[in-house]
Formats: structure tokens, C-alpha cells, sequence
């Protein structure tokens, strides 16, 4: 299992409230205490398909825990092959995990990593005890990553809400080892013949939503209505620099309203972000400690307008909107654009938009599910639109370790869409992030990247493993 190390420090100082990651203050290994803490904490992170469990810092403030860390060695205390033991010795199916720690003032965190792939779900197989003959662990018991009453995550005991999810995401894991099986098996038929197949299946689902296509599309120039008067409120004094854009709409194909723009909804969508990337899509910025970066409600939904360009390194330039009704908005601008190292309106790096558009199918598909739409009838409408795209050239200045011929484009303005079933695993997501893409890909001289290439970037966007 790969593990970004760079990924777990943005974790920890982002302090993302997440189903994925869980603080707990310093506990000792090696005590049935400490143990059950482990336990619960692993079997319930890889009930939710993976995730990280810090130690060393305190659950509500996320700050490291300082008077409680150990006198000895903390790379030593928490070995890999001690707390491997430990799974393997209460958790049934055993599952692989890592350690990897995170340097913050001096001191050495560890972290959990919780391997993904569950195709069955885990439940402790011998129970625990302590010294006083408690119980700590009960034998047969399953643990789930939940959400409270107020949207914020915690771990639990499995309860009958809990098993749609757990069944969905063991099924959604057996799917991709089917995928693979059928490539694998299929990998001498005729593939125009399994394109156009494919290709005929999508028609059939984006004919049902036409009429949500054209909310789609029209969420996109409203939305930006929205972010050129809330920069100039938020920022006054803030000169943007030129740049061009990538914008995502996603609408929910449902008239059911669920929620209203409260505290609740905002921690259920940010718990249930995966945080695919160090900057993920529609980012809780509410720990922002420039005021202006976090969350407000107007007309009934949730905006945030982020403008950071002080880095030497990273900039940002964010707004988006999540609408209770099922409508999400991001403008974000390009990073070719925004990078003191690259020149402005010059370049587009071509892997980046196959992170930016997966990652944004994949926060939509966990929103979705996480406000509880019926799985087996509810498409989402995904829209994409870049700009000031005339006469860049598109490259690769983000990943030197790949190479493409340069080629120009030919047009200012890409829009596309596509409709994705509630029901789409996240093995299969590359295939609409490559009908997304392609229409950009296009008008650098007709360019178009090879699907395998669209699957590699998409899985290890989903990875989370650079």
C-alpha cells in the first residue's frame, strides 16, 4: 500500500473533519485500552472502504496532544508489525494496514492507513478484556465510520442504517475485481464493438435527463454570476491575476429536498468528502483563519469564495455553492495559471483535467449517497466548462515523468456534460471522465488521449496515492 506522506501532513494540517480520518489523543499500544482504540478504529476505516487514523492529537481541536505524548521512541511503539499484529489478531477478514508518521513541531504522529478493497465486511472475531475483567471488545461485532446528529463523523457499532452503505461499498469492490476479470478475458474482442455497446448504454441514460442538462448548464453561467460579485465583496483589495477557469456543475435528478442550508448539511457533504487531493473538490474551509475563505449562507445555500495568492509554490483562486436541492457550483481557476513558476494563459498541463473532472464525479457520486437519494433511480448531471483556452499548448509541466507532442488549441470555450447513474462504482468512472475530457482534448488539433491513460489517472487520483 502507497502512501503519499506529503497527503497525510495536508490531512492533519487542514484538520478535515472526514468519514476517511480519525484523532485520537496518544494511547498506549501495548494496554487492552489502547488496543480497543486501534481496533474499533481499523475495522470501522476499512468498513468505510479505507481511511487514516492519527494519534497524537486531540479529537475536537485537532492540535497535537503535548502533554500526553510517551517518553519512548513513538517509531518503535508503533511498528508496523506490533499493530499489523494486533489487527490480525481481532479483526476477521484480516485486511493490511501501514504506518507512516507525521513530523509537526518536533514530534513524530503516527498514522493508521487503512488499506481499501473491502469485499466483505470486517467484524472483530475474539472479544477483550482488561485487567478489571471489562469488556472492551465484543466478539462478532461490526464497526462503521458514522455520522452524528450534527453531521460529524465518528466510529460505532453497526446498526440496521448502516448496512445499505457497507453491503454498497463491498459490492462496488467486487465490481472492479469483475472489471478486471473481463478485460483480462476480453482483451482480444473487437474494443470498437465494446465502445459502441457502452456508448449506446450512456445514450439511453442521457436521454432520460435532458431536461437536467440544461439546469446543469444554466447553474454554470449563474454560478459564476455569483463568484464575480463575491471576490469583488470578500477580496476588494485583491487584484486577480489573468487566468483561465475550469467550472463543475453537478445536479441531482430528483425533485426531493432532503435538507435545508443548515450546520447539519454543511458536516454531512464535509464528512463525506473523500479528499481525493490536498485541495479537494468543494473544500470545507471553514478553519480558514482569513474570515473571508469560510462558508456563509445565502438564498438558501451554502457558498465559500477562497483566494490565496501569496504562496511560492500553491495559489488558489475557489468559489463554490451546494444547494440543499441537490446543486452543487465550483469555479476554480486553472493551475496552469496560477503557479509562479508557470507563465499565465501559456499552458495546459493534460493529466490535470482527469484528476480535476474524476475527482469531481467521485465527490458528487459521495454527496449524493450521503444525502440518501434512492441508489437504483437517481443520475446526477455533471457539466464542465473550460475558458481562455485559445492558443495554449497543451503539455505535461506538471508530471516531467511523462512526455506529449505540443499542440495548440484552436478554441476559447469547451463545454460538456454527462450523466452519471447513482449506481456507477468508482472502478468505472474513468469511462465518463473520458467522455467529459474529450471534447477539450479535441481542440488541440483533434487530439485524443487513450482510455487506458484516462483509467490509470483516474485510478490513482481514487488512490489517493500521490
Amino acid at each position: 500500500m502507497k502512501i503519499n506522506e506529503e497527503y497525510l501532513k495536508k490531512l492533519v494540517d487542514r484538520q478535515t473533519e472526514s468519514l476517511n480520518v480519525e484523532f485520537k489523543r496518544w494511547i498506549d499500544p501495548k494496554s487492552p485500552e489502547g488496543i480497543s482504540k486501534i481496533i474499533k478504529a481499523s475495522i470501522a476505516m476499512r468498513n468505510n472502504n479505507g481511511g487514516f487514523f492519527f494519534i497524537g492529537f486531540d479529537e475536537e481541536s485537532r492540535q497535537p496532544d503535548l502533554d500526553n505524548a510517551p517518553i519512548q521512541d513513538v517509531r518503535d511503539l508503533y511498528n508496523l508489525d506490533d499493530i499489523q499484529s494486533i489487527i490480525s489478531k481481532y479483526a476477521y477478514p484480516q485486511f493490511e494496514i501501514d504506518i507512516r508518521f507525521v513530523e509537526k513541531g518536533g514530534q513524530d504522529y503516527p498514522a493508521i492507513c487503512i488499506s481499501e478493497g473491502i469485499r466483505t465486511p470486517v467484524s472483530t472475531k475474539s472479544e477483550l478484556r482488561n485487567a478489571n475483567d471489562k469488556l472492551l471488545i465484543k466478539q462478532n461485532t461490526v464497526y462503521v465510520r458514522t455520522l452524528k446528529s450534527n453531521g460529524t463523523p465518528s466510529t460505532s457499532e453497526a446498526t440496521y442504517q448502516d448496512w445499505d452503505k457497507l453491503i454498497n461499498i463491498c459490492f462496488d469492490n467486487r465490481e472492479a475485481d469483475i472489471g478486471r476479470f473481463v478485460r483480462r478475458h476480453l482483451s482480444n474482442v473487437d474494443k470498437a464493438v465494446l465502445q459502441s455497446l457502452f456508448n449506446n448504454i450512456i445514450e439511453i441514460s442521457q436521454t432520460r435527463s435532458a431536461s437536467y442538462d440544461e439546469l446543469s448548464i444554466d447553474l454554470l453561467d449563474r454560478g459564476k454570476k455569483r463568484f464575480e460579485v463575491m471576490v469583488k465583496e470578500k477580496y476588494p483589495n485583491q487584484q486577480l491575476p489573468k487566468h483561465g477557469t475550469w467550472e463543475v456543475t453537478c445536479v441531482v435528478n430528483s425533485h426531493d429536498q432532503k435538507y435545508s442550508a443548515n450546520r447539519t448539511f454543511l458536516n454531512l457533504l464535509s464528512s463525506s468528502n473523500p479528499n481525493y487531493t490536498g485541495w479537494p473538490i468543494w473544500l470545507d474551509s471553514r478553519d480558514f483563519t482569513n474570515p473571508a475563505a469560510r462558508p456563509y449562507v445565502f438564498e438558501n445555500a451554502w457558498e465559500a469564495c477562497m483566494v490565496s495568492l501569496n504562496s511560492d509554490w500553491s495559489n488558489h483562486v475557489d468559489f463554490w455553492r451546494i444547494d440543499p436541492l441537490g446543486q452543487f457550483y465550483l469555479y476554480r481557476a486553472l493551475e496552469d495559471d496560477i503557479k509562479p513558476s508557470i507563465p499565465p494563459l501559456e499552458l495546459l498541463d493534460f493529466g490535470l483535467p482527469i484528476w480535476r473532472v474524476g475527482e469531481s464525479l467521485a465527490v458528487g457520486l459521495a454527496f449524493t449517497q450521503a444525502m440518501s437519494y434512492e441508489i437504483e433511480t437517481t443520475n446526477l448531471t455533471f457539466s464542465f466548462r473550460w475558458t481562455q483556452l485559445q492558443d495554449r499548448t497543451l503539455t505535461s509541466w506538471a508530471n516531467h515523468m511523462r512526455s506529449i507532442r505540443e499542440r495548440r488549441a484552436t478554441q476559447n470555450i469547451v463545454l460538456s456534460s454527462v450523466n452519471l447513474p447513482l449506481t456507477t462504482p468508482l472502478s468505472a468512472l474513468y469511462q465518463y471522465v473520458d467522455m467529459a475530457t474529450k471534447p477539450l482534448y479535441q481542440i488541440f488539433d483533434g487530439f485524443e488521449l487513450s482510455t487506458n491513460i484516462v483509467e490509470e489517472l483516474t485510478q490513482k487520483m481514487l488512490g489517493r496515492k500521490e
